[in-house]
């Protein structure tokens, strides 16, 4: 089984599930105990809600209402016992474990949510690429947890090549079920919402680079194409600053290097090339001088339609286009 969903069943299924158990049995002795307990069980209900990928997006809200509901009930139950059982207070060293557990649960909500404030610099206005349907953003954010492209901000010469996309995202295609696959983990690429899906100019401008040529790597797969990392790509240079959109399907781009395009013209259609290890689309902006790698300018911040987007955003494109998009 993949390790992924092996995380995602631990962490967002069976944790949460116990987590609730236990916090429908009221055994407390004193308040101040299942008030660190309630704060604990709801710190760790929120982070997962932020920190987690939700392809089905109501079962966090789910979670954290039930956990308010339980704690409701308890807070009743419990109305009448002290706030502090004094004559075991020194025998509870389960109490002191507790408090730190509830408080370090609290400062990783905290830490998740400053996530979603845009990094500080300058930003650029793009029109969302995808325009065919629902999308959740994967990787996105400005914290290393939300999104892992930050990793490359670290300055060590191993990174300098890929700087330039460190404050991408990441998009998959979901369906009217809210999956992003038809099937769990399947090996046909068709199966994946989002592969062949048309992708867009987000902005007017010239082309810089674009490939076609790169393979479409099969699924699962646990060695993606580290000699091009983006695979077959369109790299736009719009007001100073270049857009990356990767990962394209093989035959699909339709422009060159040179060529100009405007928002909304097509450009090719979502694959699976390049360092992938399913069919996602991935943007990134940078700012780059003459002869740095492809991918290895400074990282500029993006805002689609003027919003920020972060892990679990989720996208609705426009179903019907203007005929100057010419969908193929």
């Amino acid at each position: 089984m993949d390790w992924l969903l092996i995380q995602v069943l631990f962490l967002q299924v069976l944790v949460p599930l116990l987590l609730l158990i236990w916090l429908a049995r009221i055994r407390e002795k004193a308040r101040f105990n299942w008030l660190l307990k309630t704060i604990m069980v709801l710190s760790y209900l929120t982070s997962i809600a932020v920190a987690g990928i939700w392809p089905f997006m109501p079962w966090p809200y789910v979670y954290l209402s039930i956990a308010i509901l339980l704690a409701m009930r308890g807070g009743w139950r419990i109305k009448d016992i002290p706030w502090l059982d004094v004559a075991e207070l020194r025998s509870q060293i389960g109490l002191v474990g507790l408090l730190v557990t509830s408080l370090a649960s609290v400062a990783m909500s905290v830490y998740l949510f400053s996530g979603w404030i845009p990094p500080a610099g300058s930003s650029i206005n793009l029109t969302f690429p995808l325009q065919q349907g629902n999308y959740l953003v994967v990787h996105g954010g400005s914290n290393i947890i939300l999104n892992s492209h930050l990793k490359t901000l670290v300055p060590t010469p191993r990174y300098v090549p890929w700087r330039g996309q460190s404050y991408a995202i990441d998009v998959v295609k979901i369906n009217h079920w809210g999956l992003r696959t038809n099937g769990i983990l399947p090996t046909d690429l068709k199966r994946y919402a989002i592969f062949g899906d048309s992708v867009f100019a987000p902005c007017t401008g010239k082309v810089v680079s674009a490939e076609n040529d790169r393979p479409d790597l099969p699924v699962p797969r646990r060695d993606p194409d580290r000699t091009k990392l983006t695979g077959n790509h369109v790299l736009l240079e719009c007001t100073g600053v270049e857009i990356l959109l990767a990962h394209l399907q093989r035959g699909s781009v339709v422009i060159k290097a040179g060529d100009h395009v405007i928002v909304g013209d097509f450009l090719g259609h979502v694959g699976n090339s390049g360092n992938t290890t399913e069919p996602h689309l991935h943007i990134s902006a940078q700012r780059r001088k003459s002869g740095q790698p492809l991918i290895g300018g400074e990282p500029v911040v993006m805002l689609f339609n003027g919003n920020y987007l972060v892990r679990n955003e989720l996208i609705t494109g426009y179903q019907a286009m203007s005929d100057r998009h010419n969908i193929q």
